[in-house]
């Protein structure tokens, strides 16, 4: 039987044509894609026409994400082995839920 880690990537890229469902799987896998430290602070929230808005929980965070994107946006990319992302509109937002 193979390991699920080894059908992951080829899951995602077959996925990545649905926004709404690659949504989920990028908000259940959040972590592992861009590390616990930004996740922590931050949350995906919408993925349209390749643009991801996503939730920052710290003021102070969203000028050093922004700087970030590029960075981010390829390890999206690179995790989902597919263009999922090709911008990111970080949208400070305080309340966790």
């Amino acid at each position: 039987m193979k390991d699920l880690r080894n059908l992951l990537p080829g899951f995602l890229s077959r996925i990545s044509g649905d926004p709404a469902v690659s949504l989920v799987f990028l908000q259940e896998l959040w972590p592992q894609v861009v590390g616990p430290h930004v996740a922590r602070w931050t949350r995906p929230e919408g993925l349209r026409s390749k643009r991801l808005v996503c939730r920052v929980l710290a003021p102070d965070w969203g000028e050093e994400l922004a700087a970030l994107a590029p960075v981010l946006i390829g390890a999206i990319n690179q995790f989902w082995d597919a263009p999922l992302v090709d911008r990111i509109e970080f949208v400070v937002h305080l309340d966790p839920e």
